[in-house]
């Protein structure tokens, strides 16, 4: 799985301390990729199917972030298929 797509969900949740597998990955870039418009579902999506050790979300992330997320899932999403 692409490390820019896992470096980034560290970087815009707040992320301090997790071990995602491949799959995982896929799913959250999966779940990102087909829930665009509704990004403050994620960081629930990653702890329901991440053991995620400290997660802070960010009030107010920036859009072109967010923007960037997404672009990035898509990628992850279609270099694994």
């Amino acid at each position: 799985m692409n490390i820019e797509f896992k470096s980034e969900l560290e970087r815009a949740y707040g992320i301090l301390e997790w071990s995602p597998t491949n799959e995982q990955l896929f799913k959250i870039a999966k779940f990102i990729q087909e829930n665009s418009d509704e990004l403050t579902l994620v960081s629930g999506y990653i702890c329901e199917i991440c053991t995620v050790g400290d997660l802070y979300v960010t009030e107010g992330i920036d859009n072109s972030d967010l923007n960037y997320l997404i672009a990035l899932a898509t990628k992850a999403v279609n270099e694994a298929n």
